[in-house]
């Protein structure tokens, strides 16, 4: 150390600071005066871009590999529907049960977008096929169940001659009579009825004096409902009996 201490002097100590700060000036140079082009891929340590060294906006999509944006690198309700693509979203990128009623628009579905054979009874609520909803003549013979119409379901009058089958308007339908039978005291009028069950239909009436006279009369033919009223007078000095047949068809 003494023999070090003997050779310093002012010039070679001055002399080695210049040379320390040749170096490090043309270092210092060197880092801010790079060529273009001169720093690549091969120049970069692993690791070296840190997400503070990327400037907002700088990568693109053009730069983004297949596959690199995953689950994990999408932040949470960034996804929003401007960003999805029309017809991007198909059937086999719903999740089960995820699309709700809430989630459908208000008249979005449409005649074309329901499948064939989509809507079965399970699907409709009770009560929301009404009238209004069913086409003129969609409902045929074979869409009606076996004794689905019965006689509550027919409109007085809405069975005409022209509806009954061949034979029928003629007389060879089955007609029922159902008879009852009312005792009319000597030289008096008296109120006789028959009727049908509530599953038949009054067509017709009839009457049938026991004891036949010319002087018993019949005053009097009318309906109520399914009921057949006969208002007849016995002249006769004796009791006689009159029948009634209500004519029903089932």
């Amino acid at each position: 150390m003494n023999s070090i201490r003997k050779r310093l002097t002012y010039a070679n100590v001055m002399s080695t600071i210049a040379v320390f700060a040749a170096f490090g000036g043309a270092t210092a140079f060197a880092a801010t005066q790079l060529p273009k082009n001169s720093v690549g891929t091969a120049q970069l340590k692993k690791e070296a871009v840190a997400p503070g060294k990327i400037k907002n906006g700088a990568v693109i999509q053009a730069k983004l590999g297949a596959g690199a944006v995953g689950p994990q690198q999408l932040a949470k309700d960034a996804v929003t529907n401007e960003k999805i693509a029309n017809n991007a979203v198909g059937a086999t990128n719903l999740a089960n049960n995820a699309v709700n009623a809430g989630a459908i628009a208000k008249n979005a579905v449409t005649a074309e977008k329901i499948a064939a054979n989509a809507v079965t009874n399970e699907k409709i609520a009770n009560n929301a096929v009404t009238s209004g909803k069913i086409a003129a003549n969609s409902v045929t013979e074979e869409k009606i169940a076996g004794n689905a119409v019965t006689n509550t379901k027919i409109a007085n009058a809405a069975v005409t001659s022209a509806k009954l089958a061949t034979g029928a308007a003629a007389g060879n339908i089955a007609v029922i009579a159902r008879s009852e039978t009312t005792a009319i005291a000597a030289n008096a009028t008296g109120l006789a009825s028959s009727s049908c069950p509530s599953n038949e239909r009054l067509v017709g009436i009839g009457v049938l004096w026991g004891t036949v006279d010319n002087a018993n009369t019949i005053e009097a033919e009318f309906f109520f409902g399914n009921v057949a009223f006969v208002r007849a007078h016995n002249g006769t000095g004796a009791v006689n009996n009159v029948t009634v047949q209500a004519n029903c068809i089932g």
